[in-house]
């Protein structure tokens, strides 16, 4: 039976997340598997612990024109699995979804009106 509230969209993007841990920082790289309105789930190497608090960031390419736009999310590590075994983990965050940073939306606007008038 399906639990979740929100539909997930299997999505392979890069990310790079953060979280403290005892007072010191440490970040990681990896990649989507999928992502919601309410999280994401990422394969990586490095795997942060159940319950951590960490921020990410997603790099999205654009369809219409060079470069990339940001998703950033904050949440809640709320499942690791595969980390005992030493090779790739991956993780499940829930949070806040900010799907694109104002600035990023702004930019990709500008850019999409441009193009348009040519």
């Amino acid at each position: 039976m399906e639990l979740r509230k929100t539909s997930r969209y299997p999505l392979d993007l890069g990310v790079t997340f953060q979280w403290t841990n005892e007072g010191q920082d440490y970040f990681g790289t990896g990649s989507t598997r999928d992502i919601s309105a309410a999280g994401m789930f990422v394969f990586s190497e490095k795997c942060p612990p159940y319950n951590a608090q960490l921020t990410c960031e997603v790099t999205a390419p654009r369809a219409r024109s060079a470069g990339s736009l940001q998703i950033k999310a904050s949440g809640r590590v709320v499942r690791v699995e595969g980390s005992q075994s030493g090779r790739e983990c991956g993780f499940a965050v829930y949070g806040d979804m900010q799907l694109f940073s104002e600035d990023a939306v702004s930019d990709w606007m500008e850019r999409s009106d441009r193009a348009d008038e040519i």
